[in-house]
């Protein structure tokens, strides 16, 4: 019963470690406002926004920015943090943006992904969640990617 796990607060839990329940949130006409996401989970939507990351991803400041339509490939992160413990990420939400099949606001989809890091291991305060109201690379709101249909980025 999805509904009750999200009214409990055990739906992150089960989010992660029950298929069954994993399936119901990420079905397309199915649970995904409570989620925070949309689409299939293994539906992997990775746009490189940068020109270098394809050979090397670098955690400089500023050098990478994956701009995220759908679901994207959260344990690419997590091992990457792993294997480099002073980095940390920005999970930047388009908070104007509804996203998807079930209009599901960027800023909720931004959330499930912090949770999700946090609950594969990384610290909490490698994994910050921003706000963004502006769009990408400063575009103005109304010519944003958010204001076109909205994502999520990831930035490190």
């Amino acid at each position: 019963d999805v509904a009750r796990l999200h009214r409990s607060g055990r739906w992150a839990d089960a989010l992660f470690t029950d298929p069954a329940i994993r399936q119901a949130i990420f079905e397309p006409q199915g649970f995904g406002e409570l989620a925070g996401t949309c689409g299939h989970w293994q539906d992997l939507a990775l746009h490189v926004a940068t020109r270098d990351l394809q050979s090397d991803i670098s955690f400089e400041p500023g050098a990478v920015c994956l701009v995220l339509d759908n679901v994207m490939n959260l344990d690419m992160w997590e091992g990457l943090l792993r294997r480099k413990p002073w980095a940390s990420v920005q999970v930047i939400a388009h908070s104007s943006a509804d996203v998807g099949h079930t209009a599901c606001p960027a800023r909720q989809r931004a959330d499930v992904v912090r949770k999700y890091l946090m609950w594969k291991g990384v610290s909490g305060d490698r994994v910050k969640l921003v706000k963004d109201d502006v769009g990408q690379r400063g575009a103005p709101k109304a010519d944003s990617a958010a204001a076109r249909g909205g994502h999520v980025e990831i930035r490190a």
